[in-house]
């Protein structure tokens, strides 16, 4: 049937305008039924029919099929969907997370913190869910921790049975001897380095300081000047060569 002219065409049901349409004629029926509801005013009436005529929009856009999109809409039902995903994770996120929790003698490190903050805002955690994720990183250090405890203490136990290999059946004399000999050269903090690396158990270590230890013992060394008391010094003994 022709159209008649000066007729306005009614919106297409389903279209924004529908929508609109629609909310609007809903708000009237309403007043209609309740005569003594306050009244609206032009401006909310225009607000809530762009929010309808809105949510119709986006709703057409998310339920249609990308193949069925001209590519103005998809680029705009692609940006929908970001900006979905980013309300929808923001909701959980505090504005500012308080200090996380850690098992005893454990330390969070500050720097690592609070680059982790903003990732967690950025993926809507709240304060719960990014403890979790925090209990899970201390765990796993923990482990860590432990794992390479456990790999130095076995470091440690094969240099000490080398060495007691190495010196054989009077390595407990040979230890004591050894242990003085550091004891009376070596510096507190020497001592604490060595200890620290493992190192005060390997066996060419320990052989040296007791040659060292036993050179100096001696009355007169072959080879070299002794010194006013008989014995050399641990310089004399580590450069014999060299001159006074």
């Amino acid at each position: 049937m022709p159209e008649t002219p000066g007729a306005v065409t009614p919106p297409a049901d389903g279209s924004p305008e529908a929508a609109a349409a629609a909310k609007a004629a809903e708000t009237a029926a309403a007043a209609a039924k309740d005569p003594n509801a306050d009244p609206s005013n032009i401006l909310d009436d225009a607000a809530e029919e762009a929010k309808a005529a809105e949510e119709a929009e986006n709703k057409r856009l998310l339920d249609t099929p990308d193949d069925k999109l001209e590519e103005a809409d998809k680029t705009k039902k692609a940006a929908l969907i970001e900006k979905n995903k980013a309300a929808e994770a923001a909701k959980g996120a505090p504005e500012k997370y308080e200090d996380f929790k850690v098992p005893e003698g454990f330390t969070l490190d500050k720097a690592l913190v609070e680059k982790a903050a903003p990732i967690f805002k950025e993926l809507g955690l709240s304060q719960e869910k990014a403890q979790k994720l925090v209990d899970l990183y201390s765990e796993m250090r923990g482990a860590q921790e432990t794992a390479q405890a456990e790999a130095f203490k076995g470091f440690v136990e094969g240099l000490k049975q080398e060495t007691i290999k190495t010196l054989g059946a009077n390595y407990k004399e040979e230890l004591a001897f050894a242990a003085k000999s550091r004891d009376r050269f070596f510096s507190p903090a020497t001592i604490e380095k060595l200890n620290a690396s493992g190192l005060s158990n390997d066996k060419d270590l320990i052989a040296d300081v007791i040659k060292l230890g036993r050179s100096i013992s001696e009355d007169h060394v072959p080879g070299g000047p002794a010194s006013s008391d008989g014995q050399k010094t641990p310089g004399e003994v580590l450069y014999p060569t060299s001159k006074q």
